[in-house]
């Protein structure tokens, strides 16, 4: 492996840490694909020591040592994208917040989400007869369309929510006991 496929990470007064580019570029991918906002991404690898160090990749790491140098065709995309997804979450976000009840909605919403075991937040949540349990009477249809197509790594959260359906287990199997099955065989 040569010199090119390292990444030196200047991190300021505590010195530099040196990544293989293929390594950093795994680790991201992983947190990306956990969910992880790109600039709270925290990587770990030991030093020459042998000593654990972890880097997080802040938009000023971002800037000065990714982007820029010799890697900055490998992160220059992923940068791209990410800031590209922020300026379109911001735009959306702060045309939906022009309605003074924006806020208090979405305080309800994942109020009732997190408490969906509740009588009451299940029945607003599937009141909605939307599939994500946006709508009514959380979300205008506008604000909903709003919502579904705002960017993020990856696509939009419209596409990420598909791709989590996508990913759910399946149901699990009722268990019946043994008198149960022999019955109704009979």
């Amino acid at each position: 492996m040569g010199e090119d496929d390292h990444v030196i990470i200047n991190t300021g007064a505590a010195g530099s840490q040196v990544f293989t580019q293929e390594y950093l570029l795994c680790w991201i991918q992983r947190e990306l694909n956990s969910g992880k906002p790109l600039t709270d991404i925290v990587v770990s690898s030991y030093d020459v020591d042998g000593e654990m160090k972890e880097v997080q990749l802040t938009a000023e790491i971002w800037q000065h040592s990714l982007i820029n140098g010799p890697s900055s065709r490998i992160f220059m995309p992923i940068w791209q994208s990410y800031t590209t997804a922020l300026a379109s979450r911001r735009i959306i976000l702060s045309s939906s917040s022009k309605d003074e009840k924006f806020f208090q909605r979405c305080q309800n919403f994942v109020y009732d989400l997190h408490s969906f075991t509740k009588y009451q937040s299940r029945r607003r949540l599937e009141g909605t007869g939307h599939e994500y349990y946006l709508g009514k009477p959380y979300f205008e249809p506008a604000q909903v369309d709003a919502i579904l197509s705002i960017e993020v790594m990856g696509g939009t959260v419209a596409s990420n929510f598909a791709s989590l359906l996508r990913r759910k287990p399946p149901p699990m199997i009722q268990y019946a006991p043994p008198m149960t099955l022999l019955l109704s065989l009979s």
